[in-house]
């Protein structure tokens, strides 16, 4: 049989459209704040966030304290709260 519309099924072009999930375009994501560190990006999701340590012991109001967006992207496994395919991440809006 001749398809009629050659190229992309319904699946490749799903997963062309929403993959790669880019943390600089997810709505938890902050660039870090300091000085020379502007291209480093931090999550700051709750779930993620509720893991780490360093940012729930932050007693500094001012400061922004997030988990490192390529620490947690580079997480594989299902337990993973976001992970490389981006499970947590939402479009800024």
């Amino acid at each position: 049989m001749h398809r009629e519309n050659a190229g992309a099924g319904p699946r490749q072009r799903y997963i062309m459209t929403k993959y790669p999930k880019y943390c600089k375009n997810c709505r938890h994501s902050r660039p870090e704040e300091a000085k020379g560190r502007e291209w480093h990006n931090l999550c700051m999701h709750p779930k993620v966030v509720a893991d780490d340590p360093w940012s729930v012991a932050n007693n500094d109001q001012e400061t922004l304290f997030g988990v490192s967006c390529k620490i947690e992207r580079s997480k594989e496994g299902m337990f993973a709260p976001c992970g490389l395919k981006g499970k947590l991440w939402e479009p800024r809006s």
